[in-house]
């Protein structure tokens, strides 16, 4: 009595990018928004217990765990190789600035709380 679950699951199809060439293919000229990222998809869990104090006010505990398979969503990925962590080998830059965290979607995060109504 006063439980409370919540699934939801969402999936999406990669966005279009356009691919770039690395500098040794020269000449070669790639159509636009020809390149796909990866698809997508989460599932985010909520669990909630009620409690009745006194008269109407109500006390609440909730768990909420968003991503909770922990998969890998690409929001951005590096032209030359499609990847959201590698930028290839012909890169000058350095691997913590290839492994960018804002490249993905919101990874797992668990939240735990309380609320009080009255």
């Amino acid at each position: 009595e006063n439980f409370e679950i919540y699934l939801i699951f969402r999936a999406q199809s990669g966005q279009p990018y356009t691919p770039r060439p690395n500098e040794e293919a020269e000449g070669i000229v790639v159509p636009k928004n020809s390149g796909r990222i990866g698809a997508t998809t989460q599932l985010d869990l909520r669990i909630s217990k009620w409690v009745h104090i006194l008269g109407s006010m109500k006390f609440q505990m909730y768990l909420t765990i968003q991503n909770l398979f922990d998969n890998i969503n690409p929001v951005h990925v590096w032209t030359t190789t499609g990847d959201p962590w590698d930028a290839g080998i012909t890169t000058s830059r350095t691997l913590d600035r290839q492994r960018n965290p804002t490249n993905v979607g919101v990874r797992r995060t668990i939240q735990i709380g309380t609320r009080l109504d009255f």
